[in-house]
């Protein structure tokens, strides 16, 4: 019975020993499990704050191309507030050029006119004189 008991004894600090060895690396496992999640939420925080960044440079760049699509819209109403103007000036151009001809017609109708006023106070006066 002693001898058993030896045995028993011997059996169970064997498996004690065995346990303790098998919870040291369990711990150490679990030690190494730990350092991996901390490691993979700094990872994690690094990759948001990238995340954010881009986002911030993204709303930048929109910022940009919208107020250079509101520019591109200002110019082309400019351009063609410009290109009225242009039309408008053509036009006064081509009618400015229509009365300068029609003044030159009446100063020629003038002139004939002035001529012919002329002529008839010379006769009037050679008539008057004659009688």
């Amino acid at each position: 019975a002693e001898r058993a008991a030896e045995t028993l004894k011997s059996t169970l600090e064997a498996q004690i020993v065995k346990e303790k060895g098998v919870s040291k690396t369990a711990q150490a496992s679990v030690a190494a499990l730990t350092k991996q999640v901390k490691e993979a939420e700094v990872a994690l925080e690094a990759a948001a704050a990238e995340i954010e960044e881009v986002k911030q440079q993204q709303d930048a760049v929109k910022g940009e191309l919208k107020a250079q699509a509101d520019a591109a819209k200002q110019l082309t109403k400019d351009l063609k507030a410009s290109e009225t103007s242009l039309e408008r000036a053509q036009k006064l151009a081509a009618e400015s050029s229509h009365h300068k001809a029609e003044a030159s017609s009446l100063q020629k109708q003038l002139s004939s006119v002035q001529a012919s006023l002329g002529a008839s106070e010379s006769k009037l006066t050679a008539a008057e004189e004659e009688a």
